[in-house]
């Protein structure tokens, strides 16, 4: 039942299974069609509470005593963002989630120290790879990859998000998509 219900989901956040990837058009970069702001294309509330679905099927294997924390954990480390900015400089990305600190790195995926809204530090390595930009946070519970991906022409963005950690059954997965403004 479980497997059923996360299948209608994906399929639900996805859409139909097969994704055309965006070709930029002639004389665009893949840079230049990123380039933007990008909106959610559900309602928040609706997000929040597809992804907590998710989220409570992974705790559901976990031992008792674990699951209020790794739950809490997991619902504030995956709020939803309803605003996102893409920007590129000579050798740098630039990802905004609005309200939250700026995510600037180098573009060749570098790993840098970056402070996170609490002011933590983790590692963070961003770069384009083909028709994506690959984001990734680590520290030492883990590590959380952001992957968007163009679709529809540069129209939208396909996010794909793993948490993993040595405190999990499994990683979590899930997917939203983000609308060009």
């Amino acid at each position: 039942m479980k497997t059923r219900a996360l299948l209608l989901f994906v399929i639900f956040c996805l859409g139909t299974p097969t994704i055309a990837l965006a070709q930029p058009p002639a004389g665009q970069t893949v840079q230049a069609q990123f380039a933007g702001t990008y909106v959610s294309t559900r309602n928040l509330k609706k997000d929040r509470a597809a992804i907590a679905q998710v989220i409570e099927e992974l705790v559901d294997d976990m031992a008792f005593y674990k699951r209020s924390f790794a739950r809490s954990a997991l619902i504030e480390s995956t709020e939803p963002c309803a605003n996102l900015h893409v920007a590129f400089a000579a050798d740098t990305i630039t990802l905004n989630c609005k309200g939250h600190p700026d995510t600037t790195s180098p573009k060749n995926g570098a790993f840098i120290n970056w402070e996170d809204d609490d002011g933590h530090i983790v590692r963070l390595s961003q770069k384009l790879d083909g028709q994506r930009i690959v984001q990734v946070f680590k520290n030492d519970d883990g590590t959380r990859e952001n992957v968007y991906t163009l679709r529809d022409g540069g129209k939208s963005l396909l996010l794909s998000v793993t948490i993993s950690s040595d405190q999990l059954p499994r990683p979590l997965k899930y997917s939203r998509v983000l609308q060009r403004q």
